[in-house]
């Protein structure tokens, strides 16, 4: 459940012993509501697990989200079919299905704001499909 005014760029080391990261991996990167990179710690504990609200100086209040959730329903044949759902106050406030094509990195049926953040679960959903194969 990642921070919906987050932008995830570029993976991070994954502490051990650490709660597992709603994309998949830890990702560094930008802050859309202040238009700057936030400080590791910032990253670590609020950008990658969302709800910030009240707690991250730069989350917006009139924000209509709290964070975005994504779940695998089907894997096959080189396409992906799963949900997405963008949260408020931990309840859905919008919601609905994607099909990823691997051969082609084609995505359909996510809303443009929530497209980096499904793209990098993604990515770490086939990492770690692949390293246990």
């Amino acid at each position: 459940m990642a921070c919906p005014h987050f932008r995830p760029q570029t993976r991070l080391p994954h502490p051990t012993g650490t709660a597992p990261a709603p994309l998949g991996d830890l990702y560094a990167g930008g802050c859309l509501a202040s238009g700057r990179t936030p400080d590791e710690a910032t990253t670590r504990e609020l950008c990658n697990y969302g709800y910030a609200r009240g707690r991250c100086p730069s989350f917006q209040a009139d924000s209509p989200a709290d964070a975005i959730r994504f779940s695998v329903r089907d894997h096959h044949g080189g396409v992906i079919l799963g949900a997405w759902a963008v949260e408020a106050a931990h309840r859905p406030h919008a919601w609905g299905a994607f099909r990823y094509d691997e051969g082609s990195a084609g995505l359909d049926g996510a809303p443009e704001e929530i497209a980096s953040h499904l793209r990098v679960y993604l990515g770490s959903y086939l990492r770690r499909l692949w390293k246990n194969d």
